[in-house]
């Protein structure tokens, strides 16, 4: 998606312009519209192609829509805004209730909104398109999109301001409305004279086309750290194919890191290969596969050697050392594997059973370790997700555990049991994690942790023996839960709130940036507050940022990599 802050500015607003600009031209009104409030909204989204009129020259402003209606004439807008069909709509209907065979249009915008984060559907997985819309879950589905649209977190935006809510019925509307209706009211996109907005009613034809039509109000002027994001590489297809940047193809790229000439080291997990991209084309720099499994698959291996021979397992971290060998935390082979600056691939730690267990080389066990970092001394750090630990492997290959192991047993259905992760901060040999996925080191030597499973960002301070909790709250998971209830809130680091953090990257400049995957955004942490930077991702997994400053963002579910470029402010 590209930027689209002109577009809500009226500066190059074809849909908007009759809007603010013109009345509609003489003899173009709707015999059921004369003299009616939302006329020229209707006339600017009828010329975009957003919406059409009756054969018999109505608009029928009364009308009340469905799901399916508010779900189509939203996907339209958003087209106009540059927001993108997804290419597997029809073979991947993204709601339980609709099949290959449903509305073609029906099922292009849904698979767009639910792209987005725009539309989730109901618990059941089902999208329930002929269920009608209230005027709450439209507030609702609004706000989405003006996140996606905008890169801004405006929920959050607007609880930071002086801002009471004129809404006489306020109250009235469910829980998560409230702040999304807040949105509309803020930016009087609510008829500003109108003290109810009755939230529980259906919205009509009519108020959606006025809603839509009025949001070019909604944007702000910040000066502080907002980012837009350009296409770096990947054509979004769940494949394998070098070539130009923008036209490769990758399965769920996880892991990043740059390498000393320059170039970006991408762990493509599904493919089983680490890629790279120079001079904007993709080449594969290491691993190789032969089978395929039933699904038309590629199938991955433990086998060491040159790295064109080699094979890995579903890799998802890498860190790069100061001489240029590359180390991978090669996932379901539960190893830690080294690519040597003589193209040879070796395994430095664990050997393919899943365990956890201290040791030098083989003898060590991992259970599916997720990201690595390495400090300037060559010591590696790695998040031993599943084993709910952080363990350290020194220079000559020795590995220890860093923290306590949790204890933790939940009863996920009756007689069904797991092993779970658990919270405690203090000295680090006491500290306790739920699915650490995400490490990044600072200029002490230090550790951020992405602590997922507790939705927290965590720090191991190695000079004082401890872990903290440096932004976000914690709460208990409830019983049965695995895991925190994750949510998406900016402003004061300890009142912030994440859903499953996980890539982490660390510099002066930006400090830490966060790839927040269910929020679908890039947070940062700087000052003691957390903001949200850039959001419209699908599943961002993992983050870098090179010697000049450029971020990299890997959209695990997109399966593409993104640059974030600073729009505003003293960071361009």
């Amino acid at each position: 998606m590209s930027n689209k802050k002109n577009f809500m500015l009226f500066a190059t607003s074809a849909l908007l312009l009759p809007y603010v600009a013109a009345a509609p031209a003489e003899g173009a009104g709707f015999s059921d519209t004369i003299d009616d409030s939302q006329e020229e909204a209707i006339h600017a989204l009828l010329q975009a192609g957003i919406i059409k009129d009756y054969s018999d020259g109505t608009f029928r402003p009364d009308q009340p829509l469905t799901r399916a209606d508010v779900i189509m004439i939203m996907g339209k807008w958003l087209e106009t805004l540059d927001f993108q069909i997804p290419h597997d709509y029809k073979s991947k209907p993204r709601f339980s209730d609709l099949t290959f065979s449903s509305h073609d249009e029906l099922l292009q915008y849904a698979a767009m909104l639910k792209d987005y984060g725009i539309i989730i559907g109901s618990p059941d997985g089902n999208l329930n398109p002929q269920e009608r819309m209230t005027r709450e879950n439209t507030a609702i589905v609004l706000g989405r999109a003006y996140h996606a649209i905008h890169n801004i977190d405006f929920t959050s935006y607007i609880r930071n301001q002086d801002f009471k809510s004129t809404v006489a019925d306020h109250g009235q509307a469910k829980a998560e409305a409230r702040p999304f209706i807040d949105i509309l009211d803020y930016f009087n996109i609510i008829d500003p004279s109108a003290p109810y907005f009755q939230p529980k009613e259906v919205i009509t034809q009519g108020q959606l086309a006025s809603f839509l039509a009025k949001s070019a109000a909604v944007t702000i002027e910040n000066e502080e750290l907002l980012m837009d994001k350009v296409l770096f590489a990947g054509n979004s297809y769940f494949a394998y194919a070098d070539g130009k940047a923008t036209s490769a193809s990758f399965r769920a790229p996880a892991g990043m890191a740059i390498s000393q000439d320059g170039s970006l080291l991408i762990v493509d997990s599904e493919n089983h290969l680490i890629r790279k991209v120079r001079n904007e084309e993709v080449t594969t720099f290491a691993g190789m596969t032969l089978e395929i499994d039933d699904s038309g698959l590629p199938l991955g291996g433990l086998y060491d050697g040159d790295k064109d021979r080699s094979f890995f397992q579903s890799p998802t971290g890498i860190a790069v050392d100061a001489e240029g060998n590359v180390f991978i935390a090669d996932r379901l082979n539960h190893a830690i594997r080294k690519i040597g600056i003589d193209g040879q691939v070796s395994t430095i730690a664990g050997n393919g059973l899943v365990g956890n267990e201290d040791g030098t080389g083989e003898d060590a066990r991992f259970h599916s370790p997720q990201s690595i970092v390495i400090d300037k001394n060559g010591t590696l750090y790695v998040a031993d997700t599943l084993n709910h630990v952080i363990r350290k492997i020194t220079v000559d290959g020795n590995v220890t555990t860093l923290n306590t192991p949790s204890n933790r047993i939940v009863q996920i259905t009756p007689g069904v049991v797991e092993w779970a992760g658990d919270f405690q901060d203090g000295l680090l040999e006491d500290a306790k994690f739920n699915e650490p996925s995400g490490l990044a080191i600072d200029s002490k030597g230090n550790l951020f942790v992405s602590d997922s499973g507790n939705q927290l960002i965590r720090y191991i301070d190695f000079a004082e023996n401890t872990v903290s909790t440096i932004a976000g709250k914690y709460a208990a998971p409830k019983p049965g839960l695995l895991y925190t209830i994750g949510n998406l809130m900016d402003g004061p680091a300890d009142n912030a709130a994440f859903n499953f953090p996980k890539g982490l990257s660390y510099s002066e400049t930006h400090g830490l940036l966060i790839a927040d995957s269910v929020n679908k955004s890039v947070r940062s942490f700087k000052d003691g507050k957390v903001r949200t930077i850039a959001n419209g991702f699908k599943n961002p997994v993992s983050i870098t940022t090179d010697s000049n400053g450029n971020v990299f963002i890997a959209d695990n579910e997109d399966n593409r990599i993104y640059q974030l470029t600073f729009e505003r402010g003293t960071e361009k």
